[in-house]
């Protein structure tokens, strides 16, 4: 409806409910589970939303009268079941017709916000997929689940999240950040690192289960579909104290020294290639005179009115300012940490010195490598005329 104000006016008369946020970041985490198959992540998602109860009632029989079941069966059959009916990961409605399935054996329930989402979901679905038959809403939630994860609403997911990325001294988890480089680097998981840290994966299993998954849930800020962007807009809004919080806790003189060490040669090595990679396509983009390539999707701009723009700068300004108050705190932190404060610092040199020079060299050779055959060419018309 438009007002007569210019403003388009938007009414719902349909199904409405209120959610909790320990549910809203149980109802992340278990998006999450879909896309990693982690069932049994999955299954200690409906116990924390309520759509299953604790302990799991099972019979073997629909004669039966239910009894105890395990979630471990439940998650073994709800794998089976997902991986064999078409779109198990990527249709929602999949997922609803084996629960539908299961319903006979397993005991669910369906409080009002369990109806909710459900509607919404198959909603969504069917329109986009009316216009794109390979639209995955799990894909496509996944940024708000990251946001989620990264922005707990809980103590208990400030806790779980705080405890999945700093040791009780404050020190980074090198252990889980090696392990998720190394799957970078070996091709053997296709998601951004931000997107793999935020996965239930990168989480500590027990504190993921007893923590009714309030870990997970989220991607990402403001609905971007990338998720270090989100990240980035999360540490400049309300949402992000937790995370803040982290950043400003870290042991950061540790961090400056362990990056320098054979301990972070991945991480190294796979800042090197991100570094390299944007070096080379800006390097070629000079040389061709060509605008930077953004892929070979055509973009078309859409319109943005001047109160988004203020909002996109508002939150541009308090990142910037999240980061100065950061770089700030951890640079004063290693003036007054003495020598072990300007071993950090020199760390943080050497370390820029040594990927800068190499990402250098990398995006130099790639681009002479391109860009020869073009050169020979441009070489032939000039003195050859050919």
């Amino acid at each position: 409806m438009l007002g007569d104000d210019g403003r388009l006016y938007f009414l719902d008369f349909g199904l409405m409910s209120e959610v909790k946020p320990e549910i809203m970041e149980a109802f992340a985490y278990g998006i999450q589970c879909v896309l990693n198959k982690d069932y049994d992540g999955l299954v200690q998602a409906f116990i924390a939303t309520g759509f299953v109860s604790s302990p799991i009632e099972y019979r073997s029989n629909v004669k039966d009268p239910f009894g105890v079941g395990s979630a471990e069966q439940m998650s073994a059959e709800l794998s089976e079941r997902m991986e064999s009916v078409p779109g198990g990961t990527s249709r929602f409605g999949a997922l609803s017709t084996v629960l539908f399935d299961m319903g006979n054996n397993w005991r669910m329930y369906t409080p009002p916000y369990i109806i909710l989402l459900i509607r919404t979901f198959l909603t969504l679905e069917g329109i986009a997929g009316q216009v794109d038959p390979t639209f995955n809403i799990y894909e496509v939630s996944l940024p708000w689940a990251i946001q989620r994860a990264l922005s707990p609403s809980t103590p208990k997911g400030a806790r779980a999240l705080r405890d999945a990325l700093l040791t009780p001294e404050n020190k980074l988890r090198w252990d889980r950040v090696n392990e998720l480089v190394e799957q970078q680097l070996n091709g053997s998981s296709d998601k951004p690192l931000g997107e793999a840290i935020a996965s239930p994966a990168a989480l500590p299993t027990a504190e993921a289960q007893h923590t009714n998954a309030t870990v997970g849930g989220s991607s990402h800020a403001g609905g971007t579909s990338d998720p270090l962007q989100a990240v980035k807009v999360l540490l400049g809004s309300p949402g992000g104290a937790t995370l803040r919080r982290i950043a400003r806790d870290v042991d950061s003189t540790e961090l400056l020294t362990t990056l320098t060490s054979p301990q972070a040669r991945k991480l190294r090595r796979m800042g090197v290639q991100v570094l390299a990679d944007a070096l080379t396509e800006r390097f070629i983009a000079a040389l061709s005179a060509l605008p930077l390539p953004r892929g070979n999707v055509s973009r078309v701009a859409l319109p943005v009115s001047r109160a988004s723009e203020a909002l996109r700068r508002r939150r541009s300004e308090r990142l910037l300012g999240v980061q100065r108050v950061l770089v700030a705190s951890h640079l004063n932190r290693q003036l007054r940490g003495g020598w072990k404060g300007a071993a950090a610092l020199g760390a943080l040199a050497l370390l820029f010195f040594r990927v800068g020079v190499v990402a250098f060299c990398q995006a130099a050779f790639r681009c002479m490598v391109r860009m020869f055959p073009t050169l020979m060419s441009n070489l032939r018309r000039a003195f050859l005329g050919v």
